[in-house]
């Protein structure tokens, strides 16, 4: 082990270097200039003396505030995390991976960086469309003069102009793209691998969106636009004096992290009953094709092989004794109603069909050279594509022209005993039904743009397992918390889920409203002040969850899932370190009294930045009446007092107990003089060298 290592966390002296440019140093120095400037012409020498093609003109999204973006991303927190110990102790509470945090989305992706990196499995958000009348506008508290941006890469006159939009508070195009661009690159980096994120959006931004989208994730991993149908066409915005078509529809926004990592969608059919369908289909005038029953497939005889573009064998068979009979003819033999037929042989209804596949024309030319001639085929053979890929599979053709077999069973479901008929859906969704009631869904009127819980569970059903964590970071009233609750009581998964509100002030929003959109507010304001509750949108949030949470117990009362959720939020840093040019070489600084919340605010903000997960637990580690804390092979010594005694204490915890493994000790270096920290490290050290560790070390932290 070395000396006693220190850091400054989020200090603004102290930004760290860009990730990207850390991997082109680590694998391009020869790319670097003396004074590390990065040469780009150098970089295209070496891609193309590996045969890598360079283009020197391409296609981007600029804007005025993007480099200011770009700095706004790279930029540590300017805050901390604070807990709310009494909601996160309550029994409900107390055991749940479910978190909401109170603050600026921005802020908080920071930090969530850290502990959640690659490891979220779906993100759903609803950002701000800039309607021009929904309160969008750009608001940035972080303060910036022409100069110091210019010191962080900008141009003078850029610097002046972007700092001119933020302060007047701009809805442009530009401010909004400003706004949403660092925000969805820091979520680009929580993603997992496999990971999708779903956008809702409307026809005000959707066109930069998509262009931004294509930037931050990769145009190479756009999946799909969703038109999403919300309103009637009599309820719908335009039309009137408007020369323009009115606007019943939505955008949903679809991307992969990784488009060769991302799974297909799941469970992407609409369901409707056998019989329903057909009787559609009978009042509609259309055929319907599946009529036919293979009662009995009778005895196979085997009489040659051929084979495929592979050369795998595809065994060949004639069909003998067999019973093929209408679904009518079988209805009236057997005294039951057609329904009744098609749920008793769902796996042996069919209709023919004649394939374009390079199968068929082998089977028959090989049976032409036999000289055989029958009425029913089977082959086995191992298909190379398709829903029965790498296994033997059973064909069945019909007639000398070898009609295909198709299996009703191949698109339809038996739930509870009733056939459906499973309908994959394309990229128009019609929600128009869900949005009747919409503000009343989870017992709060929310009136600024809701969503039905059946719309995103239906996403969450598409691409999350059962064990997945799920990410909204602007939750407004919290739909995403009660449907992923609602989906896990469902079908017994342990989704967990992560929301994130600013604390928007509603009273300000009501100044705005008019119509019914203002009664809506008007009413939820009076639901906050029935129980208590400032007039905030994350207070609406948190009242929605735990009212959700208490109609699932009333109407599943067996379930024991987890329905509660833990609360943490935003707060101004109060450490000494960060509000000077503080140098731990040479400055000296008073020690830190904090309260029980500051040590536990610390704590929480420095465990995540270490890769604790914020529901995670923190086992209190008590060293002969020092308190010190332990959570994923980090030990944190906080409060001042540190002695010794504790030092003493601390070694013999780490020698007696085999549980008891950390891999790293932070202390704050405010609170721990710069002589108990020598101390310290060299117990430390001296039992790691005894013990013959590499991985226990000590940082000072400020």
């Amino acid at each position: 082990m070395t000396e006693i290592a220190e850091e400054i966390l989020f200090s603004s002296q102290t930004q760290p270097e860009n990730e990207k440019l850390i991997i082109l140093k680590r694998h391009f120095p020869n790319c670097f200039d003396k004074q590390g400037v990065f040469l780009p012409e150098k970089m295209a020498e070496a891609l193309q003396s590996n045969g890598i093609k360079t283009e020197k003109e391409s296609y981007s999204l600029n804007w005025l505030g993007k480099s200011y973006a770009k700095i706004l991303k790279d930029r540590q927190p300017e805050t901390l995390l604070a807990e709310d110990i009494e909601h996160n102790q309550k029994p409900e509470n107390q055991n749940s991976e479910n978190v909401l945090i109170q603050g600026d989305n921005l802020e908080v992706l920071k930090h969530l960086k850290h502990a959640y990196k690659n490891q979220i499995k779906m993100i759903y958000i609803d950002p701000p469309y800039n309607t021009g009348s929904d309160g969008f506008v750009y608001q940035d508290d972080r303060k910036f003069t022409p100069q110091q941006l210019v010191e962080l890469g900008m141009d003078l006159e850029e610097a002046e102009r972007v700092l001119e939009f933020t302060a007047k508070k701009s809805n442009s195009h530009s401010a909004w793209l400003t706004f949403m661009y660092p925000r969805l690159k820091v979520a680009h980096d929580l993603l997992k691998d496999d990971g999708v994120i779903f956008i809702s959006i409307d026809d005000n931004e959707q066109a930069q969106l998509k262009l931004l989208c294509d930037e931050v994730f990769g145009e190479e991993n756009f999946i799909n636009i969703v038109s999403v149908n919300m309103k009637n066409i009599a309820g719908a915005s335009g039309g009137g004096e408007d020369k323009r078509l009115k606007k019943n529809v939505e955008s949903l926004l679809i991307y992969a992290k990784s488009y060769d990592n991302f799974p297909m969608f799941k469970n992407i059919y609409d369901y409707i009953e056998i019989g329903e369908l057909i009787q559609h289909y009978k009042n509609e005038e259309k055929s319907w094709k599946y009529t036919s029953v293979l009662v009995n497939a009778g005895n196979a005889n085997y009489i040659g092989s051929t084979i495929d573009g592979d050369g795998n064998e595809i065994k060949i068979f004639t069909r003998e004794d067999y019973k093929i009979s209408s679904v009518s003819a079988l209805a009236k033999e057997e005294n039951k109603t057609e329904t009744e037929i098609y749920n008793k042989y769902s796996s042996q209804i069919f209709q023919t069909a004649m394939p374009q596949t390079s199968i068929r024309p082998r089977v028959m030319e090989k049976v032409k050279q036999l000289g055989v001639s029958n009425n029913l085929y089977s082959i086995e053979y191992i298909p190379r594509s398709g829903r029965n890929k790498g296994k033997i599979y059973e064909q069945f053709y019909k007639g000398d022209n070898f009609r295909l077999f198709a299996w009703l069973k191949d698109v339809s479901e038996k739930i509870d005993g009733v056939l459906y008929k499973k309908e994959m859906i394309g990229t128009y969704w019609d929600f128009v039904s869900e949005t009747k009631n919409l503000t009343k869904e989870g017992g709060v009127p929310y009136p600024n743009g809701k969503k039905p819980m059946k719309l995103i569970k239906q996403l969450a059903y598409m691409v999350t397992e059962e064990n997945d964590l799920i990410l909204d970071f602007f939750a407004g009233s919290g739909t995403t918390g009660h449907s992923i609750m609602h989906l896990n009581t469902e079908d017994l998964g342990n989704r967990q889920f992560i929301l994130v509100q600013i604390n928007e002030n509603l009273d300000s929003a009501l100044s705005r409203m008019t119509g019914e959109a203002k009664k809506a507010l008007e009413n939820l304001l009076n639901i906050l002040d029935e129980v208590g509750r400032p007039h905030y949108i994350s207070e609406v949030t948190q009242e929605r969850l735990i009212r959700s949470a208490k109609q699932i117990r009333s109407q599943n009362p067996d379930y024991t899932g987890d329905l509660g959720f833990k609360i943490f939020k935003t707060e101004p840093h109060f450490q000494t370190a960060l509000n000077t040019d503080f140098d731990p070489q040479i400055d000296f600084l008073p020690k830190t009294d904090l309260n029980d919340k500051q040590l536990h605010t610390l704590l929480t903000t420095w465990r995540v930045f270490d890769g604790c997960r914020l529901p995670e637990k923190v086992q209190n580690i008590d060293l002969v009446g020092y308190t010190a804390y332990y959570c994923r092979q980090h030990l944190y010594l906080l409060a001042s007092g540190f002695t010794s005694e504790n030092v003493k204490a601390l070694i013999e915890r780490l020698d007696n107990d085999k549980d008891f493994v950390p891999e790293r000790i932070v202390l704050f270096g405010e609170n721990i003089d710069s002589v108990m920290q020598k101390e310290l490290a060299q117990a430390v050290k001296t039992y790691a060298n005894k013990k013959g560790l590499n991985n226990l070390s000590v940082l000072a932290r400020y």
